[in-house]
């Protein structure tokens, strides 16, 4: 396939697509490599990670995107009331009780 057989907007084709040169040097600083391999305890925390995600793999996900709609519910309640300390609450917490002018309907 050629890139004049993708489905490009008018204004992009006949253009050159960005490539970064492969060059024969210890660090590759155009390629956004790092030389140092990442720590034991980034690995243990990403391995660790991985592994509870992994563990709820074979369930359908909440199709109603609770968690995610309150989340966003506390967003906007905290963006349009300028209160920054239910801003800062964590995701599972329970939101204090909005006023009843903002309350959201989920």
């Amino acid at each position: 396939m050629a890139l004049d057989d993708l489905p490009l907007r008018d204004d992009l084709r006949g253009q050159t697509p960005y490539g970064a040169p492969q060059l024969d040097v210890s660090v590759r600083l155009n390629t956004n490599e790092n030389p140092h391999a990442p720590s034991s305890s980034v690995t243990a925390s990403v391995v660790a990670r991985v592994s509870v995600a992994a563990s709820g793999l074979n369930r359908y996900p909440d199709r109603d995107a609770s968690e995610l709609r309150v989340a966003l519910a506390i967003a906007c309640i905290a963006l349009t009331s300028g209160n920054t300390l239910l801003a800062q609450k964590k995701p599972g917490s329970k939101p204090a009780p909005a006023p009843p002018a903002q309350r959201l309907n989920l």
